[in-house]
């Protein structure tokens, strides 16, 4: 990795901290900071202007924070999906006993309470796992779009950062 390409990583960690939290990994097609010549900036199709360079570390926060929800909530769905199924099969089983009494058929009620509950959690959280990972797809096409491999000013990152700690 190149000196210029580290530069870059580390000016993007740093603003994925403030505007984010945790560091986010970025690759070679990341913002590339620059410096100005004798203080005069240009700003062209390749650079950002200050307004775009917030725009692209909040959407670099953005994917950031989804990156590390979908997976959770992947997990989440696979675990309600393996109670759903393990909660249904144990339902079949005690129907299927030939002489069941008052204190089975309420057990089989709960049961089929807790699991239509558990059907309800599973749907509620595929939506959202959904919408997520829609957003994350229209943020990353935004960012792969807008921001990538576009370089910055080095003043403007550091201006944004001393008005954001003021």
């Amino acid at each position: 990795m190149s000196l210029k390409s580290l530069f870059s990583l580390s000016a993007l960690m740093m603003a994925a901290l403030i505007f984010a939290g945790p560091a986010m990994a970025i690759d070679e097609e990341g913002l590339i900071p620059i410096k100005s010549y004798e203080g005069k900036k240009e700003y062209s199709y390749w650079i950002l202007n200050p307004e775009e360079l917030v725009t692209c570390l909040g959407l670099g926060g953005d994917m950031l924070s989804l990156r590390q929800d979908i997976p959770r909530n992947e997990k989440k769905l696979a675990d309600l999906k393996d109670k759903i199924k393990m909660l249904g099969a144990a339902i079949e089983k005690k129907r299927a006993q030939e002489k069941l009494d008052q204190a089975d058929l309420d057990m089989i009620n709960n049961a089929v309470k807790t699991f239509n509950q558990l059907n309800a959690s599973h749907a509620t959280l595929t939506t959202k796992y959904n919408g997520q990972v829609e957003k994350l797809n229209e943020s990353l096409e935004i960012y792969n779009n807008k921001c990538a491999g576009k370089k910055f000013y080095q003043e403007d990152y550091n201006a944004m950062m001393k008005g954001r700690s003021n």
